[in-house]
């Protein structure tokens, strides 16, 4: 029985091979595969995680050669032969999510650069899986601080702006893109950074002129693009001497040189771009950062 069931597959596979099927039997050929897939709860590359970070996520890698081998072999043991790993996005839970990432380490031997890839990779597929509407929940990033840590202990909180209120301080702040401070604040909007972090955020945090799992932007040089924090971070690179150790910057008064932003001095800044939007000011502390929807994650 095997060998006729192998035979009856290695002549369909030559069929589809030789151009020999209509375009009508491939797509019923297709349906069925699709449906016995689902069935099994397993995924198609486009809605499954491993398929997803291998199309979607691999290509943004900004590594050396050995770094890429360790995210290859990281994204094989984790994703492409684990249940969760190839598991459909309709089956997928904030419960299940948090568990895997949870016990992963323990389940495939995991070393802490292992999982800082790891969590990473993760993210990045989430997001993208979020961004196509393939999610039914949000996944809670603080499960992946380890990835953008500074070492400062950072509570994490709900956006206390509103989605509309949100976009009207990011657009005051692409209006205004010589104001460093507005920079700083847009920065604190994309989640996952304090204050305390944003003023304390050096050149090497973001470059990957340190090892890279000890950055916190993890950009161009670093693990992945991040999109939104990438473009705010440069935008304030280019307004400061590039011997300049924080990334955020203003001259001093005296024009004795240039000093790094303060917290409170980025709390008085939003508080006049919600004056100058119409938005009500909503105050929180040095220690917290954002957790925003995965629709405004950068």
């Amino acid at each position: 029985m095997d060998g006729n069931k192998a035979t009856v597959a290695g002549m369909v596979v030559q069929l589809i091979t030789d151009n020999q099927l209509s375009s009508g039997e491939e797509a019923e050929i297709r349906k069925i595969i699709e449906e016995r897939q689902k069935k099994r709860g397993e995924g198609l590359s486009g809605r499954c995680l491993a398929g997803v970070i291998e199309t979607d996520v691999m290509d943004r890698l900004a590594l050396d050669d050995r770094m890429k081998d360790m995210c290859r072999s990281v994204h094989k043991r984790c994703f492409k032969e684990s249940r969760v790993g190839k598991m459909d996005s309709f089956m997928l839970s904030e419960k299940l999510v948090n568990r895997f990432q949870k016990d992963v380490g323990e389940m495939y031997g995991l070393n802490e650069k292992e999982m800082i890839f790891f969590k990473g990779l993760l993210q990045a597929g989430l997001n993208k899986m979020a961004g196509d509407g393939l999610l039914n929940f949000v996944p809670d990033r603080e499960i992946f601080h380890d990835f953008v840590s500074t070492g400062y202990k950072t509570l994490y909180i709900e956006n206390p702006y509103s989605p509309e209120e949100t976009d009207r301080i990011m657009e005051w702040a692409e209006r205004h893109p010589a104001d460093v401070r507005g920079l700083a604040v847009s920065l604190w909007f994309t989640g996952g950074i304090s204050m305390q972090e944003i003023v304390n955020l050096t050149k090497k945090d973001c470059w990957g002129e340190r090892k890279p799992w000890e950055c916190l932007m993890q950009f161009e040089k670093g693990l992945f693009d991040t999109g939104i924090r990438s473009q705010i971070v440069r935008k304030a690179l280019d307004q400061r001497p590039k011997d300049v150790k924080y990334v955020f910057v203003v001259p001093r008064r005296d024009g004795s040189g240039w000093k790094k932003l303060s917290e409170n001095g980025l709390q008085m800044k939003l508080r006049y771009i919600c004056r100058d939007t119409g938005i009500v000011y909503k105050g929180f502390r040095k220690d917290e950062a954002v957790r925003l929807n995965m629709r405004d994650a950068p």
